[in-house]
């Protein structure tokens, strides 16, 4: 009878733990993301030092801006010189300056990078743009796929495309993409790799049918990203 009342007591809990679960699972998520999700939030944040600081466009800078975007170049350039002046390892601009804008706004940000002596990475993207054209006489779609560079040939281009879930969370991430035999780097990757001085021309040798990759990278699977914690975990200004 005691064993009965244990085993009631034990299938209780386990029925109360799993509902537990489930109500933490997001509407809208999968289990193995809802799952990933709940380890997150048991986890919890994790400690992070000093060395990284988030420069935030906020809403306070998007209205005394006027609300107008992109911002001018000679912005950025601005910023990037009273940047560098604090002497970091490595600037970053979550931004894809691709195309050129004025000559004398890309005149500004380009002096300021050439005047930076440290890595300034910057984002880029790749693209499938559908036109319409005529083949053999009748009308077809077709997908030209390629890649958004950086303009400015001073900044280390990272992709800053990422895979979305269906409830519009980003859990994942590639870390390199091929295009045309050249590998790109993710944006957050780059950042990693300029700070541990990779050797990125050599990792598109490929005589060994490898990369040369000084960690283990995935070819076709996103990784799932270790969050530090939420917003406002790095130091923000």
């Amino acid at each position: 009878m005691k064993k009965m009342k244990r085993f009631e007591l034990f299938l209780a809990l386990g029925f109360f733990a799993l509902m537990g679960l489930l109500l933490l699972l997001e509407a809208g998520s999968s289990l193995e993301s809802g799952f990933s999700d709940f380890l997150m939030r048991l986890r919890g944040p994790r400690k992070v030092g000093s060395q990284s600081v988030v420069v935030q466009v906020d809403d306070i800078s998007m209205e005394i801006m006027g609300k107008k975007w992109p911002w001018p170049r000679s912005l950025f350039a601005l910023a990037l010189s009273r940047m560098a002046s604090e002497n970091p390892a490595l600037i970053a601009f979550d931004f894809a300056f691709s195309g050129a804008t004025t000559q004398a706004e890309d005149g500004e940000l380009k002096r300021a990078l050439s005047g930076a002596a440290i890595p300034v990475v910057a984002g880029m993207g790749f693209y499938d743009r559908v036109s319409e054209e005529k083949t053999e006489g009748k009308e077809a779609l077709f997908v030209h796929s390629g890649v958004d560079l950086p303009y400015f040939e001073e900044m280390l281009p990272g992709f800053l495309n990422i895979p979305v879930d269906e409830d519009g969370k980003i859990r994942r991430v590639r870390l390199f993409r091929e295009h045309q035999g050249q590998m790109y780097l993710s944006f957050a990757a780059r950042i990693y790799a300029e700070l541990k001085k990779w050797d990125i021309p050599a990792m598109n040798k490929d005589e060994s049918g490898e990369r040369l990759l000084p960690v283990c990278l995935s070819r076709h699977e996103p990784m799932l990203i270790n969050y530090a914690g939420p917003p406002g975990t790095f130091s923000t200004v």
